[in-house]
């Protein structure tokens, strides 16, 4: 398992890297240590699948629509799944598109497009009684946005309880992403 953790990171950290690499075959053990996705769920949701599904459902609103988000991991060794938002205007819905995206694939976003990646940090993600997280979420953040994402962090400790609020935070974080892709990476293009 941690033979195909590190092979992954050599892929999105070490791309001068020439000397030997696993097979797929070898790789496809992550496929098992996988979190749910929160719609698969159907009782007894954790906190953070909740959690999850209720900013999926507020970016739902926010964009007037489902068809720019897309919950999936989005680095196939990672245990849970993010919320991948693209930022750019598609007629495609990314469901359609990525949807049936192979697990052991790093899912990223295509250089022509903006996408922001909402990421939820449990308590286990962070330090005991502190609110600094561990390395393994460090790396996990730092390599989506090697990989082309606008990252948005939603720690647990952060995240309001009424819809206002809720909608007030998702918003913020969104407003901040398409700004930062605006004047940074993506030049001229149409956001949503």
């Amino acid at each position: 398992m941690a033979f195909a953790e590190l092979d992954y990171c050599i892929d999105i950290e070490c791309k001068d890297y020439v000397g030997p690499r696993l097979r797929k075959e070898e790789l496809g053990v992550l496929k098992y240590r996988r979190g749910n996705m929160p719609k698969d769920i159907t009782k007894g949701k954790t906190i953070m699948a909740r959690i999850m599904q209720e900013i999926y459902d507020v970016i739902g609103e926010i964009l007037k629509g489902e068809k720019n988000i897309l919950i999936h991991h989005a680095l196939p060794r990672m245990y849970s799944p993010d919320i991948i938002v693209r930022l750019t205007q598609n007629s495609e819905p990314l469901s359609l598109l990525y949807g049936n995206f192979p697990p052991e694939c790093v899912l990223t976003p295509p250089s022509n497009e903006a996408w922001a990646c909402f990421v939820a940090i449990p308590a286990s993600s962070t330090g005991y009684k502190t609110r600094h997280l561990v390395e393994i979420s460090k790396m996990k953040l730092r390599q989506l946005e090697k990989i082309g994402y606008r990252v948005a962090v939603c720690p647990f400790y952060e995240f309001p309880r009424s819809f206002v609020m809720k909608r007030k935070y998702i918003q913020e974080k969104l407003y901040c992403l398409k700004n930062s892709c605006e004047s940074i990476t993506c030049g001229n293009k149409t956001f949503l």
